[in-house]
């Protein structure tokens, strides 16, 4: 990941100059003045995007710094992975039945031995409920099992 965070502006120029006109790092790294491992982060990203250079001359700005900027996504752990496919159930047993996260976490964990610990469970069940736009449960209320 870059060392320091340049604005889409600068990004879109950076890969022009770069993938475009061929300029070299220490060039771009002059001209933007940024540091040269900033400017071959940059360009590493572009290399692992789809983009190509027209991309970069027909996008705008930030459409080109959301293609190469990596998505800070809370699927990337193959814990988590797992687990996200049970959420929506989990969220649905938890709203209608007589039974707490606490609970949920344990079934998992039967299901998934080396699965997440229980805090790794309640902070992703958490996002995921932000990301879905659901309230979350209270894991801290007690029920008591049916």
């Amino acid at each position: 990941m870059p060392q320091k965070a340049i604005s889409p502006r600068h990004i879109k120029g950076l890969l022009i100059q770069h993938s475009i006109q061929g300029a070299s790092t220490s060039l771009i790294a002059r001209s933007f003045k940024i540091a040269r491992s900033t400017v071959g982060a940059y360009i590493k990203l572009y290399n692992h995007s789809d983009l190509v250079h027209t991309n970069i001359l027909n996008l705008s700005p930030n459409n080109i710094a959301t293609a190469i900027r990596p998505q800070n996504s809370i699927y990337k752990d193959t814990k988590y992975a797992a687990l996200h496919d049970h959420l929506l159930q989990y969220h649905h047993r938890s709203e209608n039945e007589n039974i707490n996260l606490k609970t949920l976490w344990q079934e998992y964990k039967q299901n998934e031995p080396s699965g997440l610990k229980y805090s790794g469970f309640v902070d992703h069940y958490h996002m995921w409920c932000k990301k879905n736009g659901f309230s979350k449960v209270n894991f801290n209320k007690y029920r008591i099992n049916a």
